[in-house]
């Protein structure tokens, strides 16, 4: 009999809860079966498919910032996992390794971390933004969870959030940064932009619309400077290409 990573940590979980122990004895268990469908059926699919993934450690490596989306601390949101949509879920998305973690909606003792399996996350909302894991095999785009900013008919505007560290004071801090990188889609691909340049390229007939657009609403288009200007931008681009 071969345990898999994925059993031995399903038997150390039931080992540790002491309601689910009592509950749902374990001596129905196939080994040489599927295992996750036996334990869906014993906990139930709206609680058992949300909580497989491994316990993740979290600490606090830098004085000053974090590898966090946001902030570091748990938010709620909702998340599609496994096939399965989950609200009010508390979550935190380490974009400087590029992992979700949730807290153990199970356990009641206190704060359970657990890493997810990424490759199983469809979407998540976390603080108003919305994100979804991008596996298009597009030359280019990276396979990845991208912000959408705006998803239209014509164009769209997706980033994705990452951080960089640096160190200072002798190599003694670690120093979070934001490095952002954003994509604009149009006629199916996608091009890495920094500002306005790559979009008016692409556009050349509605060059002259969409400069005196930006300039008549005193937009910044500079990538990771202010999203609602580009978000401005690219939404005034959908709606003229919708006119035509």
């Amino acid at each position: 009999m071969k345990i898999t990573a994925a059993t031995y940590i399903l038997l150390v979980f039931l080992a540790l809860s002491n309601t689910l122990h009592a509950q749902n004895p374990i001596a129905n268990l196939d080994m040489s079966g599927d295992i996750h469908t036996w334990y869906d059926q014993q906990m139930g699919t709206e609680k058992s498919s949300l909580i497989l993934g491994t316990y993740q450690d979290v600490r606090l490596l830098s004085i000053d910032s974090h590898p966090f989306f946001f902030q570091f601390q748990w938010l709620t949101g909702s998340i599609r996992y496994r096939g399965q949509s989950y609200t009010n879920i508390d979550m935190m998305y380490n974009v400087f390794e590029n992992f979700v973690i949730i807290r153990n909606p199970n356990y009641s003792r206190g704060n359970q971390p657990i890493h997810l399996n990424q490759s199983q996350v469809e979407w998540f909302e976390l603080n108003g933004s919305f994100f979804r894991n991008y596996n298009e095999n597009e030359a280019t785009l990276p396979n990845g969870v991208y912000e959408e900013l705006f998803i239209g008919d014509h164009v769209a505007l997706i980033a994705k959030r990452s951080k960089k560290t640096t160190n200072s004071n002798n190599q003694s801090t670690i120093t979070f940064l934001e490095n952002d990188k954003y994509y604009f889609k149009y006629n199916g691909t996608y091009t890495r932009i920094a500002g306005r340049g790559p979009i008016i390229r692409q556009l050349k007939e509605k060059r002259k619309e969409l400069r005196v657009f930006a300039r008549d609403n005193e937009l910044i288009l500079q990538a990771g400077v202010r999203d609602r200007d580009l978000i401005m931008f690219i939404a005034y681009t959908e709606k003229i290409l919708s006119e035509q």
